[in-house]
């Protein structure tokens, strides 16, 4: 029985292990596509500056923690132009 108990719980921490990057990213995602204005996104991220650059840069670390999340904060991007 208390191996039952370690594996269960071993299930549950790799469950939350994965769950908090998933939610975390996808609820970036959806506040940047329900608050951002499309002309704000091009006016920062639409240009070869180095500021343009970096803040790319820092929303991808953001939602590197989950590869599903940075493919849909990308495609927001995308969608925002």
């Amino acid at each position: 029985m208390h191996e039952l108990y370690k594996i269960l719980l071993g299930f549950l921490g790799m469950v939350w292990d994965i769950y908090w990057g998933l939610a975390f990213g996808f609820i970036l995602s959806s506040l940047v596509r329900a608050f951002v204005p499309t002309s704000t996104i091009s006016s920062k991220l639409g240009r070869n500056t180095a500021g343009a650059v970096g803040l790319s840069s820092f929303f991808g670390a953001i939602s590197s923690s989950c590869s599903y999340a940075a493919a849909s904060m990308a495609r927001t991007l995308l969608l925002k132009g």
